[in-house]
């Protein structure tokens, strides 16, 4: 027979339909069967372009992802320049007096928070910026265990000296961009840095599979003012 499969392939969908009408009041005729057809049809293809929106999905989350990291590798050539002839030196020492620059102290592991780094790692950026006298520390006045650091006015005149050349950076990297993709990656990223944040500070342990999935379920708000700081 020419179109056996096409006629296997019917059977089955008539199988389909009889479970589907089973226990009718009436009894389907043709029509209800051709509009049986038709819904099967749209669901095949609704699912089909459902997979196609999820595999590109997925292809793209990947290529921001690399495009981030590279991105951040291309920040960490340009500062690294605008380090040269400073006390810093590295990119994180310079992010942890950024975020100290509006005059106000913050504990330790505020600061590490802010700066999405563990706490070993924040505790040798802060010791090296305590021997070059940049910062300074002092118990929390509520919980004594607790230091809070702050910035000295010899980390304030490093800075202030240091901001010409980080505006060089800052502006090398996105030069690409016009005024008006520069405020949508402007937007876009912090929307992310938002989320990641609160991710990081407070579900630190939780294991990465349960992360996803909280993520993908959880929508980032527009109509929400960014409780974020963004460092200056």
């Amino acid at each position: 027979m020419k179109h056996k499969k096409l006629l296997i392939e019917l059977i089955d969908y008539l199988d389909a339909f009889e479970s589907v009408h089973e226990g009718a009041r009436y009894e389907p005729d043709i029509k209800d069967f051709a509009d049986f057809l038709l819904w099967r049809s749209e669901k095949k293809k609704q699912e089909e372009e459902r997979v196609t929106v999820e595999q590109r999905r997925a292809a793209s989350a990947k290529d921001t992802a690399r495009g981030i990291s590279l991105l951040h590798r291309y920040s960490r050539f340009y500062i690294k320049k605008a380090l040269a002839d400073s006390p810093l030196q590295t990119e994180d020492e310079y992010t942890y007096l950024v975020c100290l620059m509006g005059g106000e102290s913050m504990t330790k592991t505020e600061l590490n928070n802010l700066n999405a780094m563990e706490k070993t790692s924040g505790a040798e950026v802060m010791r090296r910026l305590l021997k070059a006298n940049l910062i300074q520390q002092r118990p929390d006045e509520e919980d004594r265990r607790s230091m809070r650091v702050s910035i000295t006015p010899e980390g304030r005149k490093v800075l202030l000296n240091l901001f010409p050349n980080l505006r060089l950076c800052a502006d090398t990297l996105v030069s690409a961009l016009s005024d008006e993709q520069l405020i949508a990656f402007d937007h876009l990223l912090w929307l992310l840095c938002e989320r990641h944040n609160e991710i990081f500070t407070d579900k630190h342990d939780v294991d990465l599979r349960e992360l996803h999935t909280e993520a993908r379920n959880l929508k980032l708000s527009e109509a929400q003012p960014s409780s974020f700081p963004r460092r200056p």
